[in-house]
């Protein structure tokens, strides 16, 4: 018999390496619906959407990938500077 042996979900600093479509939708502060329509689109707030795993019908996000999506975003104080597309 062969036995299968899965990775862990957290890594060693005890923090989640991938993430359910839920916690992913919540750490982006987006609606599950959004990230569904992305992975149908390929384009998530006008770039490309994160990379995902699918497994089963189950959709996992790697955090890193998450972390890499939102580094592409440049932080604003207010609504001005992003308006004007403020580059720190």
């Amino acid at each position: 018999m062969n036995t299968v042996t899965l990775q862990p979900a957290t890594g060693p600093d005890g923090l989640p390496q991938r993430l359910s479509e839920p916690q992913a939708s919540d750490y982006l502060g987006l609606s599950p619906a959004t990230l569904r329509k992305s992975r149908t689109t390929g384009v998530l707030s006008g770039v490309a959407a994160p990379k995902y795993l699918k497994l089963g019908r189950r959709v996992f996000y790697p955090l890193a990938g998450l972390d890499a999506w939102l580094s592409q975003f440049d932080p604003v104080a207010n609504t001005t500077e992003a308006a004007q597309g403020h580059k720190p």
